[in-house]
């Protein structure tokens, strides 16, 4: 059974951020299994939030700790 806790909300993403973005940013905090970008319902461009699921919940929550409120894109990163 999966973790819930081990998948972050993001919010506040920039709608020129990149799922690799993402991934460069998440990555030192540990193994992340999947990242998925809301998108318009024409799927032409990306919202303003998302969700970086990782391999573990510890992982989760250092990347939580450190990465709230800094710049990606231009944009502060936020979790609910």
């Amino acid at each position: 059974m999966t973790d819930l806790r081990s998948t972050l909300f993001v919010g506040n993403l920039s709608v020129f951020c990149t799922e690799r973005d993402i991934q460069q940013i998440f990555e030192p905090f540990g193994h992340i299994v999947e990242i998925r970008m809301a998108k318009s319902e024409d799927e032409n461009k990306h919202l303003s939030y998302g969700f970086v699921k990782f391999s573990n919940v510890a992982s989760a929550q250092l990347a939580m700790h450190d990465l709230n409120g800094v710049i990606l894109c231009g944009r502060p990163l936020k979790y609910d």
